[in-house]
């Protein structure tokens, strides 16, 4: 099975790929669909990345949440957004060689940097959405397992500063700055819990918490960086 990239002109042999995800697909269209980009022509990988997407928080969810069983929601989730974010997936994403498999239209291929960053890291989930159809969640399972779960700690670890990026695409898309409040602590003095709210223009765009102030605003820069396609529509953008 083989596959022409719009760039190259050259056949590339995706046993190679298999092999790397420890995988043979039974239906071969789901692997090209998976690899085709929109600008390259139809059927193309976009839903099949929706689906790869659901895939994958479920699996770092559910494994986050038995490994760690001591640690509060807040954290969890901060960990799941550095685990499953476009610079991680991106990693995996080279490491499978896809930015040589990928088909892309021409203007497309010329793009590097940011716009190639979150173009194999979409990849990446298209083909977990192409593995599930394939053979389920257990072959998912496997492959997350190998290529990112078996990293976890040093992920987490060098996962980046989430409120620096919250800040950074507050600052370029509105020209403002996210404040942080606390609406709620809870539990005993020795063993407090907050609740932290974030705000952009007097907005609530997320909440998040933790035992720890600074952790409950890690959640809640997460939560609102994670779900900012959804709350940005709200915010007025500065003519």
């Amino acid at each position: 099975m083989s596959r022409r990239t719009a760039r190259s002109g050259e056949v590339s042999d995706l046993a190679e790929l298999e092999r790397r995800l420890g995988h043979t697909f039974a239906n071969a269209d789901l692997a090209r669909q998976a690899l085709t980009h929109r600008s390259f022509g139809t059927p193309h990988n976009e839903r099949l990345e929706f689906l790869g997407d659901a895939v994958l928080q479920i699996i770092v969810t559910e494994h986050l949440f038995r490994t760690f069983p001591d640690e509060p929601e807040g954290r969890l989730t901060a960990w799941r957004g550095n685990l499953v974010n476009a610079t991680s997936l991106a990693k995996i994403g080279e490491h499978l060689g896809l930015n040589d498999l990928l088909l892309l239209g021409r203007g497309e291929a010329r793009d590097d940097g940011k716009a190639r960053m979150h173009r194999t890291a979409d990849a990446v989930e298209a083909i977990l959405g192409a593995l599930y159809l394939d053979q389920g969640i257990n072959a998912c399972h496997k492959v997350v397992d190998a290529l990112l779960l078996a990293n976890l700690r040093q992920i987490i670890a060098e996962g980046g500063d989430v409120k620096g990026k919250l800040q950074e695409f507050a600052h370029m898309r509105f020209k403002l700055t996210p404040q942080y409040q606390v609406v709620e602590t809870t539990g005993p003095v020795h063993a407090p819990r907050f609740k932290m709210a974030v705000f952009l223009q007097e907005q609530r765009i997320a909440e998040g918490e933790g035992p720890s102030k600074k952790e409950a605003e890690v959640a809640a820069a997460t939560r609102a960086f994670q779900s900012r396609n959804a709350w940005q529509t709200r915010i007025p953008v500065p003519r």
